[in-house]
C-alpha cells in the first residue's frame, strides 16, 4: 500500500468519521497537512470540505459534483486532487504524492483558500441565488434574464 511508504508513526494518521464541533473540526484542520474526504457515494455537498480550504489545506477527495465544482480548474490551477469513488488506492498515493511534495501541496492549499475567500462570499452567494431566481421567474422570456447572471458560472470556475 501507497502509505507504507510514508514510514509514519500510527499517530500521525487520524480517521475521525462523526460529527464534530466547528470549532474542533477548524482545530483538527489546522494540524492537519492533508484533508481527504472518502465519500462512498455521491453526496450533494460538504461542509467540511470548504472549512477544509478556508483552512488552507491540500485536498484528496472522492469525485463527487460539489468537489468537482469547486476543486478542479486544470491541473496546474488545482485546488484539491480528485479519485474514483471507492479507490482507496489512489486515494492513498495522491496523499503520499502530496506529502512528498511541500512546494505543490501548499500552492495547492492556497489557492483553495484564494478560492473561498474571493468566490464563496456571501455577495457571490447572493448573487447565485438572484440568478437562480431570475432564472426561474423568465423561463420562456429570454429577453428579460439578468445579465449578471450570464457570466456567473464562468466567473466561479476562475
Amino acid at each position: 500500500m501507497a502509505f507504507e511508504k510514508l514510514k509514519l508513526p500510527t499517530t500521525s494518521i487520524q480517521f475521525i468519521s462523526k460529527f464534530i464541533p466547528d470549532e474542533t473540526l477548524v482545530k483538527y484542520l489546522r494540524a492537519a497537512d492533508v484533508y481527504v474526504l472518502p465519500y462512498l457515494e455521491h453526496t450533494p455537498i460538504s461542509g467540511t470540505l470548504s472549512y477544509a480550504m478556508a483552512c488552507a489545506r491540500a485536498i484528496v477527495s472522492t469525485d463527487f459534483v460539489y468537489a468537482r465544482e469547486i476543486l478542479q480548474t486544470s491541473k496546474k490551477m488545482e485546488r484539491g486532487r480528485l479519485v474514483k469513488i471507492g479507490d482507496s488506492q489512489a486515494i492513498a498515493e495522491q496523499v503520499v504524492d502530496l506529502l512528498g511534495n511541500e512546494k505543490a501541496r501548499h500552492a495547492m492549499a492556497h489557492r483553495a483558500q484564494e478560492f473561498v475567500n474571493t468566490k464563496m462570499t456571501w455577495e457571490t452567494m447572493s448573487l447565485m441565488i438572484k440568478c437562480i431566481l431570475n432564472l426561474y421567474t423568465t423561463i420562456g422570456k429570454e429577453e428579460e434574464k439578468d445579465t449578471d447572471c450570464r457570466y456567473l458560472g464562468d466567473y466561479l470556475k476562475t
